[in-house]
């Protein structure tokens, strides 16, 4: 998912995409090759595979350009100047529909073809409120990044690195306590000298590893091999840029986890996959459409809770003859708080969908801080993205939902 731009090239996506700008198609691209997603837009009988929050740039895209959506899904594009929708070929026959620059022919390239009769009408707006979106991704990075440090990095014999510095050799291991979020902090000079990053034990729902990447500005990063994990881990490891403007994936092998940089313009020279979600500002998979990657977006998306930050047990309520409940101020998935009796002094804001992920058109109102003194503060797992019923996702558009859930203790 980005805020702005894409250019998509020659390989695929497993999963949905949502563009919050113009599209370029510089190849064959395939799309929600094994899901459409869940995100579904009033009465439509398809999910939305494919959401254009602007338009197709066809002059900036390749002759041969061709995106196909390969899932039972729809196409969703604001900004429908330039562009014309068929429905029917040059027969009058009902066919797939496709989409082609205006007065084109319905098999012209650059193109983007369904495997779905959509109906023309349905091609129009999607939706997604980007802007409020991409507002609320960059705070929860914030929020990310603020979490201490609990996990330390081991050599290739096992012990601590000393002093933190990385081997020359590149070897580095790491070991995750079971039962909780699992962070580390480390600085884009250190990860960009890690060759090879080895997991002693391997990430879980109940074991989430966050990866808080340090620095500003720009960052060429060559993602290290990551062995003992896979795509089956991928959904519970988060990497975490809130610093970065600009981030340049040089090569490396397989990323494994979600990508979170919703302030960096992402260009992806890798010839290796990223097996997870992608919430970046742009992304651009080429140089000028002369240099494209080969990397491939599998679908695996985020699916843990993220919790950092001392707790404090809250005390068991002392029994009294006529208990008295404490007020719970819940905000509904439509924003508007009520208030239900709790037993417990816990104030909770319940799972509340981000602005313009949801079936309903238009921004959604964001929720007030709570009142009271903070304790911990757990960026629970639908809170960053939980992307639910194979919905999904960041990067793409399954858009199912994507769900924040925050509770502060009194």
């Amino acid at each position: 998912m980005t805020e702005g731009n894409a250019s998509l090239v020659q390989t695929e996506s497993e999963g949905p995409i949502a563009v919050g700008g113009n599209l370029t198609i510089g190849g064959g691209y395939n799309v929600a090759i094994h899901s459409a997603g869940s995100y579904t837009v009033g009465s439509d009988p398809e999910p939305s595979a494919l959401v254009i929050g602007g338009s197709v740039d066809w002059a900036g895209s390749a002759s041969n350009g061709l995106i196909r959506v390969l899932s039972p899904g729809y196409v969703k594009i604001g900004n429908l100047s330039g562009s014309a929708v068929h429905t029917t070929d040059n027969n009058n026959a009902s066919i797939s529909t496709t989409v082609t620059q205006s007065s084109a022919a319905y098999n012209a390239l650059p193109g983007i073809n369904l495997t779905v009769k959509e109906p023309a009408a349905a091609v129009g707006p999607g939706g997604i409120d980007f802007t409020t979106a991409f507002t609320t991704f960059r705070a929860r990075a914030q929020r990310l990044a603020a979490c201490e440090n609990n996990v330390t990095l081991l050599d290739g014999n096992g012990n601590p690195l000393t002093g933190g510095a990385i081997p020359s050799n590149g070897q580095v291991k790491i070991a995750l306590a079971a039962g909780q979020t699992n962070v580390l902090n480390i600085a884009a000079s250190d990860l960009s000298q890690i060759k090879v990053l080895t997991f002693l034990n391997q990430p879980a729902q109940d074991t989430p590893l966050l990866i808080n990447v340090t620095g500003t500005g720009s960052f060429d990063w060559t993602s290290p091999n990551m062995a003992g994990v896979s795509g089956t881990q991928a959904p519970y490891i988060l990497w975490n840029l809130p610093g970065f403007t600009t981030l340049v994936r040089t090569g490396g092998d397989s990323l494994e986890g979600t990508l979170y940089a919703p302030d960096a313009d992402f260009t992806d020279n890798g010839a290796t996959n990223i097996e997870g979600d992608i919430i970046v500002k742009t992304l651009q998979q080429d140089v000028g459409l002369s240099n494209p990657t080969t990397s491939e977006y599998h679908y695996f998306p985020f699916n843990a809770d993220l919790s950092c930050g001392n707790s404090t047990p809250t005390p068991s309520p002392t029994p009294t003859p006529t208990p008295t409940p404490s007020p719970t101020a819940t905000i509904s998935t439509m924003g508007s708080p009520t208030a239900t009796p709790s037993p417990s002094p816990t104030v909770t804001p319940s799972v509340i969908p981000t602005a313009g992920l949801s079936p309903t058109p238009g921004p959604q109102p964001s929720p007030s801080a709570s009142p009271g003194k903070p304790g911990q503060l757990p960026v629970t797992g639908s809170d960053l993205l939980v992307l639910l019923g194979g919905g999904v996702a960041a990067i793409g558009l399954g858009l199912s939902t994507l769900l924040l859930r925050t509770r502060r203790r009194l």
